[in-house]
């Protein structure tokens, strides 16, 4: 039985970009945990966070096909029609299951999976921001607290510690459960092509340009995002 052909899917910018969050936003539990002088180091790796989402928007626009928001952000019909799917696995039947199953594999993110990236860019953005505007009156005062008003800095501070941080988790709990999902009722290990960026799709598709120069790119797109974050943050202290 010959093999499915491996793809590139995800170019090596979207990898380092995917576990560098990973790691940061793990990063930021812990100092926010342990509190005290790390609040300092809470608040830098939030910066670091903003830059890498801001990287990530970016690249959405010049990123390897299958990194593009164009790509994978899905119509309404098609979020419907994959739900409708979820239910069937590799060891049922389209009839046991009522439900046609898909005929290939999505490439890229799913539509579930696109939905909850752009949930998950968006809950670290409102995050990190909120953040920027929080005041604890003890150790941690954001630098965008001097130019709101008091009301909005106690709005931040209570949507920081008592909203976001719960829709975090609550986001990343999802996330990892859809991992375990695929893994044990699809037969897919979403998290190997994560790593190496390919994938066996049965039907020929388009790779992800990951030349040289788009590395380069990249680098120059994470540079920029750099420099705006760290403007901001000269602007406003």
């Amino acid at each position: 039985m010959r093999s499915k052909p491996s793809t590139l899917i995800w170019d090596l910018p979207t990898r380092i970009f995917h576990w560098l969050l990973a790691f940061v936003v793990s990063l930021q539990f812990i100092t926010g945990f342990i509190g005290g002088d790390l609040l300092n180091w809470h608040a830098n790796v939030g910066y670091l966070t903003l830059t890498l989402i801001l990287f990530r928007i970016f690249w959405g626009f010049l990123g390897g096909y299958w990194s593009l928001f164009k790509s994978f952000v899905p119509s309404a019909r098609q979020l419907l029609d994959f739900l409708k799917t979820l239910g069937y696995s590799k060891t049922s039947s389209a009839q046991e299951s009522n439900v046609p199953p898909q005929s290939t594999p999505f490439a890229g993110h799913n539509p579930l999976g696109a939905i909850s990236v752009l949930v998950m860019l968006l809950g670290l953005a409102l995050q990190v921001i909120s953040g920027m505007m929080s005041n604890d009156d003890v150790a941690f005062a954001g630098p965008l607290t001097p130019h709101i008003s008091n009301d909005t800095v106690e709005w931040m501070t209570w949507y920081h510690s008592e909203v976001g941080f719960y829709l975090i988790i609550f986001q990343i709990t999802l996330h990892i459960l859809a991992i375990v999902y695929y893994k044990v009722h699809k037969g897919e290990v979403l998290t190997a092509s994560m790593i190496h960026g390919y994938k066996k799709i049965e039907a020929p598709i388009r790779a992800s340009g990951d030349s040289t120069k788009n590395r380069m790119l990249a680098l120059a797109l994470f540079l920029l995002s750099s420099l705006i974050v760290y403007s901001v943050l000269l602007l406003v202290r």
